[in-house]
């Protein structure tokens, strides 16, 4: 009987960061408890919130979780992308580098 070997898998985390540019369209900032929201999606390591610029630099292993969801779950909590056409191009960019990075993983 002929035996295959399976090579192991990978299951080391594959940590990356981005950053997102939100709003809220009533000026609201990202709360603690919003924060911890995100937070405990599975994941998601760090989340560093500059309220004045409206950045949200999140940290997390995209072997367990993906930009679009944690971009959803902003959505869901009232926060939208800045529109213009920087802010669009850079999603973009990050978006495309994600793509690119699960492939190679």
């Amino acid at each position: 009987m002929k035996t295959t070997h399976i090579p192991p898998v990978n299951r080391s985390p594959h940590m990356v960061t981005h950053v997102l540019d939100v709003v809220h369209p009533l000026g609201h900032h990202l709360s603690r408890i919003e924060r911890n929201d995100i937070m405990d999606m599975p994941g998601i390591q760090m989340i560093i919130c500059n309220v004045d610029s409206g950045h949200i630099e999140v940290t997390y292993d995209l072997k367990m979780i993906h930009l679009d969801s944690i971009e959803e779950h902003l959505l869901e909590l009232g926060y939208m992308r800045k529109g213009d056409p920087f802010h669009r191009i850079r999603n973009g960019l990050a978006h495309f580098v994600e793509r690119n990075e699960m492939g190679h993983h």
